[in-house]
């Protein structure tokens, strides 16, 4: 049980104006679990429970980046708080991945992240 974070990216397949008719292709391109990382979201771009909200890849990028920079030094002492810290590391590395294949798509697509618990 946890808070479950989902990045998806859709891209229009394609659009019928006079039909009133859309095609979306929806990838889940990320998720994870894990409160430490859903609070670090929910204070840094103000998501919301169930609620998608648009990414902008080269602002979260820079922010995702800079919170990876700020663990390195911050190492934790306990046996327990490592092997949070690891995972928390390990998913915001995993999103930095993502994320910069946002920023370097050559066909731009519509990026989402969802926070739901």
């Amino acid at each position: 049980m946890g808070l479950d974070i989902t990045i998806t990216r859709e891209e229009i397949l394609s659009r019928d104006i006079k039909k009133g008719e859309t095609l979306i292709k929806r990838n889940f391109m990320y998720e994870a679990k894990g409160w430490e990382l859903g609070q670090f979201l929910i204070d840094t771009f103000d998501l919301d429970n169930c609620a998608s909200q648009m990414i902008d890849p080269e602002e979260a990028l820079g922010k995702v980046t800079q919170e990876l920079k700020d663990l390195e030094y911050q190492p934790s002492v306990e046996a327990t708080s490592q092997d949070w810290h690891d995972g928390y590391v390990d998913d915001l590395k995993n999103m930095v991945d993502v994320l910069t294949e946002a920023v370097n798509e050559e066909q731009i697509g519509i990026w989402e992240w969802e926070l739901s618990w």
